[in-house]
């Protein structure tokens, strides 16, 4: 399995992060390693955008939008 070393962290860092992980029954590798996977696998901003490229646009009836949301929303109130 690869290892991960990261050299200039913080003191004040380490040590809060070695509680947390003690909290939570857990050695600070084991935390780490959980925290960089759920980030790993997490899309970035980029990702998500070029998998709504590639789906295309939706065509709808002028109007259709609006109309879905109403519906959705319910009457509206008097005008303010």
């Amino acid at each position: 399995m690869p290892a991960l070393q990261i050299e200039n962290l913080d003191p004040e860092v380490h040590r809060t992060l070695k509680a947390r992980a003690a909290s939570q029954g857990k050695s600070l590798s084991d935390l780490a390693a959980e925290q960089l996977t759920d980030y790993a696998l997490r899309p970035t901003v980029e990702e998500i955008a070029q998998r709504a490229r590639l789906r295309g646009s939706v065509d709808l009836a002028p109007g259709t939008a609006s109309e879905l949301i109403r519906g959705q929303r319910g009457p509206l109130g008097p005008a303010q």
